[in-house]
């Protein structure tokens, strides 16, 4: 591993400093590495030090985000210049720190660590938001998820520093190895649950609380809402399951369990109306930010129900959902580029102007709703059969979640591929980039394939 992490270094560290076509080589570099750090060695249990405390499912977000920027920087036609082969500062800079503090996230070995780059991801993604940004409200959009963020964060902060103060220390497994610090949170009270949840439910989002991501998602440039889809989304899941590994929120008093049991509700319920919701728009950036907050919600059910099959449905969904939420929006961004508009009355009638394109947009949200034998089906199976352990009330929701997912999809597909192209389209005579097809090729791969290493996911 050592020899991997020092040839990683050294290279991409070269390599990244030329901008152009080699930034994403660099990225391709650092993705081969650790597919062959995963393969060649895998990871069984927990690996830790003093810094890094690495599992299966910090591999395989790592993994994950790698590829998500390698796919954002390829799809961002208008900000980044694949073919340059000089020193560009340009929007691979924050994408570059959001992918660096995600990752940090991904493999620290202490909370409070994490909870440093959990909020450190923040600023690069603002300044995505203000910098490159194609609207005026793109400083509404902005203010909305940096309050959104902090006034979750402040009592996950309080909640953190509390359990810091019980052991004297921040290490997840020195905290784990404890039996003073498992004494001392058997019974956890409902503040602290509420402290340890709130965090990571502004960044799932839970719905309630999700009313900046579709505006992040709709004034931000096209490689900042596929990072904020593909990443940051899995930042609140990731910490969750942290958490969770650490202390038994369920186990605690009354008043926590009915707060953890009415977030399970919340979830689900609010999954099912932003998958009715999708069914109502008419912008396609916020559609696919909808769909989003629909799939978490589901994921959210699972990591909280406390069996192994929820924990595995998650990490399938946090994968899947991660590679194919940006692969929409690269095509949304496409059609963006095609007509001058995300408006689905302006963006109809690509099967016969584009039929290629018309190919693409049904696979990605085909995958999107999980038809059988893909990576996002495979995942839904397991989080409805965990949602069915909670409580056999909750089935007929997850089952109806999936079925407006699957609604959504066909809507998309249907508004956008038939009918007959709008008189008012400035989009004659104007073509799509190939690189939208390029990037999403890659994500396709592990979607349609990735249920062929279901083992990979069982944490």
């Amino acid at each position: 591993m050592a020899f991997f992490e020092f040839f990683g270094v050294a290279v991409v560290g070269v390599l990244l400093l030329n901008g152009g076509s080699i930034f994403i080589l660099g990225f391709g570099v650092c993705y081969l590495l650790v597919v062959a750090e995963f393969f060649v060695r895998p990871l069984v249990g927990c690996q830790f030090g003093e810094l890094v405390l690495m599992d299966s499912l910090s591999v395989l977000l790592v993994v994950m985000s790698l590829l998500v920027g390698v796919m954002s920087l390829m799809c961002s036609s208008k900000d980044f210049n694949v073919s340059s082969f000089m020193g560009k500062k340009g929007i691979e800079v924050p994408v570059l720190l959001v992918l660096g503090f995600s990752i940090g996230a991904f493999i620290s070995s202490s909370w409070l660590g994490f909870f440093v780059c959990f909020e450190g991801s923040l600023l690069p993604m603002l300044w995505m938001i203000l910098i490159w940004g194609y609207q005026p409200e793109r400083l509404q959009a902005g203010v909305y998820m940096v309050l959104y963020t902090v006034c979750g964060s402040l009592p996950l902060l309080v909640s953190l520093l509390w359990l810091g103060s019980v052991i004297s220390t921040d290490v997840f497994m020195v905290a784990k190895m404890s039996c003073w610090f498992c004494f001392q949170t058997a019974g956890l009270s409902l503040w602290v649950v509420f402290g340890l949840m709130a965090g990571f439910m502004v960044k799932f989002p839970l719905y309630l609380v999700h009313g900046w991501l579709p505006k992040a998602h709709v004034e931000a440039p096209l490689a900042g809402s596929m990072i904020l889809s593909g990443v940051l989304l899995k930042l609140g899941s990731f910490g969750l399951y942290r958490v969770m590994w650490l202390v038994n929120l369920k186990g605690g008093e009354f008043y926590g369990k009915v707060f953890v049991y009415l977030v399970i509700v919340v979830g689900l319920l609010g999954g099912c109306l932003c998958n009715l919701y999708c069914l109502c728009q008419s912008d396609l950036k916020s559609m696919v930010a909808y769909s989003s907050v629909g799939h978490m919600g589901l994921c959210l059910c699972g990591l909280l129900s406390g069996v192994s099959l929820g924990h595995a449905g998650a990490a399938c969904m946090m994968f899947s959902h991660g590679l194919c939420s940006p692969i929409l929006f690269a095509l949304a961004g496409a059609l963006h580029d095609w007509s001058d508009s995300r408006s689905i009355v302006l963006n109809k009638g690509l099967n016969s102007v584009f039929p290629v394109f018309s190919l693409f947009w049904s696979v990605a949200w085909f995958v999107n709703m999980g038809i059988p034998l893909s990576l996002n089906f495979m995942a839904e199976w397991m989080l409805i059969s965990s949602v069915g352990s909670i409580s056999c009330w909750l089935l007929p929701f997850g089952w109806l979640s999936c079925f407006l997912s699957g609604a959504a999809a066909f809507y998309a597909y249907g508004a956008v591929c038939h009918g007959v192209v709008s008189d008012f389209s400035r989009s004659f005579g104007v073509g799509i980039s190939s690189r939208y097809f390029y990037g999403g090729s890659f994500g396709f791969v592990f979607l349609l394939l990735g249920s062929l290493g279901l083992d990979f996911f069982v944490c």
